[in-house]
């Protein structure tokens, strides 16, 4: 099983198993102290079939550095554009998500898996 591991999420994000269900999904901090003391680099290296997942762009940079020298494949994820009928902030899961390993859709500044090659598309649920 692939271990996916999850960063800048909220907690009551609790509805990654359900668009993963092919891997093991580990909510972890955003925050550059509580990767670091708790030593979760470590902990994706020594994992067998690791992969990162990041919200947004809530991760600290370093953490894209660590993915690319390591060989780890490394995704941002955001709501789709398909949406839930309420907010995501009142814990409803979302229709859709949009994962991409260069940037997020929305990043004007430098090219995404969307916008250059819709093979890598994947549509869940």
């Amino acid at each position: 099983m692939i271990n996916a591991f999850f960063f800048g999420f909220s907690p009551w994000k609790d509805y990654l198993q359900g668009w993963f269900p092919d891997r093991h999904c580990v909510i972890v901090s955003r925050k550059t102290k509580d990767i670091l003391r708790e030593g979760w680099l470590l902990r994706i290296l020594t994992a067998r079939k690791s992969e990162v997942y990041v919200w947004g762009f809530k991760y600290p940079k370093f953490l894209k550095i660590f993915c690319k020298v390591f060989g780890i494949p490394f995704r941002h994820v955001e709501d789709g554009f398909v949406r839930s009928v309420t907010l995501g902030a009142h814990g409803s899961m979302p229709a859709s998500l949009t994962i991409d390993s260069k940037t997020l859709y929305f990043d004007a500044s430098r090219p995404s898996d969307l916008r250059n090659d819709s093979k890598h598309l994947r549509f869940c649920r």
